[in-house]
């Protein structure tokens, strides 16, 4: 998947791959000789919530991120 906002300018940029509704994995697309990761559908969640929402400006410690 790559954002619309994506262009070919440069910038970071990430690919992730959904795989059998369990796990997500997330690479840098411009390196994806340096591996992935893999969270969970929820972890995944949490962090677009996070992430769109701004709520890392307002709750910088994400461990008290509130529940989607």
């Amino acid at each position: 998947m790559t954002s619309d906002d994506s262009g070919s300018a440069g910038g970071e940029c990430i690919e992730v791959a959904w795989v059998k509704s369990s796990a997500i994995h997330v690479r840098d697309s411009k390196d994806t000789t340096r591996g992935s990761f893999t969270v969970s559908p929820a972890a995944w969640s949490s962090l677009l919530f996070t992430v769109v929402g701004n709520h890392l400006a307002q709750n910088p410690n994400p461990r008290s991120t509130p529940e989607l």
